[in-house]
């Protein structure tokens, strides 16, 4: 049975109707004790919020398909941003950035130094580089960048369920 049949039930109940037939109850029914009446119909309000009001349970994250994620060169937060896009409309976790960057820790990939996160000799090799960049107000910052061939590697690493 499920909960909007259940819902039915209450009310016919509660308007002493026989929910299977629609005829009106017996005078004698318990059903028709106007007490029985008002807590039928307390309960079927309360269902009824908590129906309406339910958030649904999200279901863990699976990469739902990689093409057309990586297109050059980017960032970890667009990297997971187009992973997410993937995703969207689904009752799906999202992808954690947080989650990707510790296992880029984990590996050897980056280093913190000062709550920074720093490349190694490993991620150098791979191709993983820092672009200097200047904002609006003038400030200078640097943005770690992944290569394309990487994030396709990670992609493939989050497809088969060994980083998430």
């Amino acid at each position: 049975m499920t909960k909007n049949e259940a819902l039915y039930f209450l009310e016919c109940l509660a308007k002493g109707l026989n929910p299977f037939n629609g005829e009106k109850l017996e005078n004698e029914s318990i059903f028709n004790d106007v007490n029985m009446v008002r807590a039928l119909y307390e309960i079927r309000n309360f269902m009824d919020y908590e129906i309406k009001n339910k958030k649904t349970k999200k279901e863990p994250f699976t990469l739902l398909r990689k093409e057309g994620i990586v297109d050059g060169p980017m960032n970890i937060s667009t990297f997971v941003k187009k992973i997410n896009e993937v995703n969207s409309g689904t009752k799906m976790k999202k992808f954690n950035r947080k989650v990707l960057i510790n296992w880029l820790i984990q590996n050897d990939y980056l280093f913190l130094e000062n709550g920074k996160k720093r490349i190694t000799n490993k991620g150098k090799n791979s191709g993983i580089y820092v672009l200097h960049r200047v904002s609006n107000n003038g400030k200078a910052y640097d943005v770690i960048t992944y290569p394309e061939k990487f994030l396709n590697y990670i992609l493939e690493l989050i497809g088969s369920g060994k980083i998430v």
